[in-house]
């Protein structure tokens, strides 16, 4: 007879010598390879971290809080009246001046173009935060155009564009807060016309654009915050 008999208790009985494989269903001697790369799922290749979970200002399903701090807001209404600096540069020039209004025109200019620049550094990081904070699903416009946190504050940058732009995003935001709300069933709205007014103000009269902004965080933020708690109630993980 050609090869080897079959060892005593058959193939891959104990004891039987390296070469012969295990019968079927037994568990496999060799032991984990530790060079092997995760499996796939909860803390391996293509795990999902949950929704708003660790990460810069991350704040987890399950809160009363928005995905935009308190502050932000408060901090965009009071940086808006940078305007009141340029009046207060003109008056001094007008009234006193250029010799003795100067100096006080220059340190306003100064404190304009300081509060401006804060101004859009943190109307850029509201509009990321406010569209992070809506399920992907939901980030989407009355007309059906998706929009991603990213391309809503990007979009800012691009010259003339963005004149446009925020129309469609202030009005957007209150669209896909509003559709987040009604889908985990949150009594809360957001008042679209709020965003088209602040965006008239802001080309028209600026003075008055911040409290319609700021009227429109907050009913954003309480809205999302509303329905990411009842999203966690159930069971949405991400």
């Amino acid at each position: 007879m050609y090869g080897n008999p079959p060892p005593p208790g058959g193939f891959g009985a104990p004891g039987s010598g390296p070469g012969y494989p295990p019968p079927y269903g037994a568990p496999n001697p060799c032991a984990p390879n530790p060079y092997a790369p995760p499996a796939f799922g909860p803390g391996g290749y293509g795990a999902m971290a949950p929704f708003g979970g660790p990460g810069f200002g991350a704040i987890p399903y399950g809160t009363a809080e928005s995905v935009v701090p308190a502050w932000v807001g408060k901090a965009l209404l009071v940086t808006s009246f940078w305007w009141v600096l340029f009046v207060v540069m003109v008056l001094a020039i007008g009234i006193l001046g250029d010799q003795e209004g100067g100096p006080i025109a220059g340190i306003a200019m100064i404190f304009a173009m300081i509060l401006a620049m804060l101004h859009q550094i943190g109307s850029l990081f509201w509009q990321y935060r406010a569209w992070a904070g809506i399920l992907p699903e939901f980030r989407r416009t009355q007309s059906g155009k998706m929009i991603a946190p990213g391309q809503a504050a990007g979009f800012l940058f691009i010259p003339y564009f963005n004149l446009y732009w925020m129309f469609v995003i202030s009005g957007g935001i209150a669209d896909a807060a509003n559709f987040q709300a009604e889908a985990y069933g949150s009594p809360l709205r957001v008042n679209r016309s709020n965003g088209t007014i602040a965006c008239i103000m802001q080309l028209v009269f600026p003075l008055l654009a911040g409290i319609f902004w700021f009227r429109l965080s907050r009913e954003v933020e309480a809205c999302t915050a509303d329905a990411r708690a009842r999203a966690a109630s159930v069971g949405r993980p991400y």
